[in-house]
């Protein structure tokens, strides 16, 4: 049981390492300003290099929670009330949701704010249908706005938003817009207000293969960074974010060579475990062949039998048929 609980401890260690290495992978300014071309209306005719002085400051990378009333934090600077993000010590939010990345970028223009929020994951099969959670995550980026971009019943002040959600191990390449839309089904009525202030990008990606560089450069340059070694090998990865991305910085570098290791580490253990259980069960059920030969033979009881093999005596003898 120590053993099984030591290997199961390990491993979600080693799972939390690698979603840690994806998030400041996707907190780097350099690859969301690939992530922000590929997505956001906005910037779509702009280039990479020229999103990134619109970014505000250093993305915030899984330290805002996502709880109702724990996004905003509020300070007293120099006698004026100041709500901002939540950045205090995370743990004392240990167990509580947070945002993988969130930040604020400028519009093209320069006149107003977008607030993104960029998450990944693993695949897709998850307890919860994941769609509804992105929507959650996206209604409270709007929500949290209140008393931090406007007060009162300024609700013209509210910021649009983007959550966007990068899915690997989908099985095909995909990328869906969800937003709100306006269907008239008495007259044609014009109700002022944006209804574009929700938006969600949901990017599902088949990493079992990087896709060829004049068929799909967005696809291949998340593959690049985050596909399973296996199937992209390090040099391949550094290859093409290097020579085509330019984003191959010390910081994606040491990242994604983090995430190589630790999923050759994850799949190792989860081949010893395999093994182990394997073992385990393979001399259980020799130890049971041999107590029912020993019966068959009359040489032991059934009783010493079942309870060489720490099962009942109604248990043992199914294996007597």
């Amino acid at each position: 049981m120590g053993k099984d609980l030591n290997n199961a401890m390990d491993s979600t260690e080693g799972d939390n390492q690698y979603d840690e290495a994806a998030k400041r992978i996707l907190g780097n300014k350099e690859v969301l300003s690939h992530i922000l071309t590929n997505t956001v209306d906005e910037y779509k005719e702009m280039k990479p290099e020229d999103v990134i002085p619109l970014i505000e400051g250093d993305p915030y990378i899984s330290v805002i929670p996502a709880e109702p009333g724990l996004t905003n934090a509020e300070k007293i600077v120099n006698g004026e009330r100041i709500v901002g993000f939540n950045t205090e010590n995370s743990e004392r939010y240990e167990g509580l949701i947070r945002f993988d990345v969130i930040f604020y970028i400028l519009t093209k223009d320069g006149k107003n704010k977008i607030i993104i929020n960029v998450e990944a994951q693993r695949n897709e099969n998850t307890s919860y249908p994941l769609l509804n959670r992105a929507i959650f995550y996206d209604c409270r980026v709007i929500a949290s706005q209140k008393e931090r971009e406007f007060s009162k019943s300024n609700y013209q002040d509210i910021k649009r938003t983007y959550s966007i959600w990068i899915c690997m191990n989908t099985g095909e390449n995909c990328m869906n817009h969800i937003h709100l839309v306006n269907d008239n089904i008495i007259g044609d009525h014009h109700w002022k207000g944006d209804i574009d202030i929700f938006n969600l990008i949901m990017i599902g990606v088949n990493d079992s293969c990087v896709p060829e560089a004049d068929e799909s450069k967005f696809y291949r340059f998340l593959c690049a960074l985050f596909a399973d070694p296996e199937k992209v090998p390090l040099q391949e990865k550094k290859d093409i974010l290097n020579q085509e991305y330019n984003v191959w910085t010390p910081e994606i570098r040491k990242e994604v060579e983090t995430m190589c290791n630790l999923s050759e580490s994850i799949a190792e253990r989860a081949e010893i475990k395999g093994f182990d259980k394997g073992f385990i069960k393979g001399e259980i059920n020799g130890t049971i062949k041999t107590l029912v030969d020993l019966v068959k033979d009359n040489l032991l009881s059934i009783a010493e039998a079942s309870k060489r093999a720490n099962m009942t005596e109604e248990e043992f003898k199914k294996y007597l048929s």
